[in-house]
């Protein structure tokens, strides 16, 4: 049977439903991918890889091409979400985490507030933290600190603009919250001396003293 919008229905020789295979040369049962997907508010372990997008900004903090620009001006970190630990090992999802948007200040502001909460997760540090090590872990002088960290995420499924749902970072999860202990598995004070090893192999400051000319204002709490 053929639906001129939908294309040709066939039946998945995996699970048995059928559906329609909307032109596409490459099939995919959708009730296959959907029952793929991580489960809704599920935690885990993840790692993060920041796909390079050659974008430089001196004034804000945004060097070594880390970031990513689009067409319309919006500037994000392209971020690839690997599961570490547990029953979801090696599954991967995608997340885009906002650091400008030329529509108003709210896509950056959230962007702000995730890599803030990753730093605290990765570092087991409380979000009402204001000792003088908590503030200086937080320190950093840019957005190669966060590629290879390793922190506890919210994973959601949301649905995009193509209609299409998919796995997506919802939060990063802090000590402050009571799940967040059975899934850090590595102590803040480890995690941290691996962070700060991934630095000093790119020979980057993670915990600099700041000039006083220059404040990060993308890591300010909101």
């Amino acid at each position: 049977m053929e639906n001129k919008k939908l294309g040709k229905r066939i039946r998945c020789t995996k699970c048995g439903k059928p559906f329609y295979d909307m032109g596409k040369k490459v099939l995919i049962c959708p009730k296959c991918r959907i029952d793929d997907l991580i489960p809704d508010s599920t935690l885990a372990k993840v790692r993060i890889k920041i796909r390079r997008g050659g974008h430089d900004d001196e004034k804000n903090g945004w060097m070594g091409g880390i970031a990513t620009k689009s067409d319309r001006g919006a500037v994000y970190l392209d971020c690839r979400f690997e599961i570490v630990e547990g029953k979801y090992r090696g599954k991967a999802f995608f997340s885009l985490v906002g650091l400008h948007s030329p529509k108003g200040d709210w896509w950056g502001n959230r962007g702000r507030n995730t890599l803030r909460g990753i730093l605290n997760s990765a570092l087991g540090i409380f979000d009402d933290d204001y000792s003088l090590a908590a503030v200086k872990s937080r320190k950093v002088e840019g957005l190669e600190v966060f590629d290879d960290i390793e922190f506890v995420a919210e994973i959601e499924r949301k649905k995009g603009r193509d209609g299409i749902v998919r796995n997506e970072l919802k939060a990063p999860i802090g000590p402050e919250d009571e799940r967040y202990r059975a899934c850090a598995g590595t102590s803040g004070a480890d995690q941290w001396a691996a962070v700060d090893a991934i630095a000093r192999e790119r020979d980057f400051r993670v915990t600099p003293v700041p000039s006083e000319d220059h404040e990060p204002l993308w890591l300010t709490r909101l």
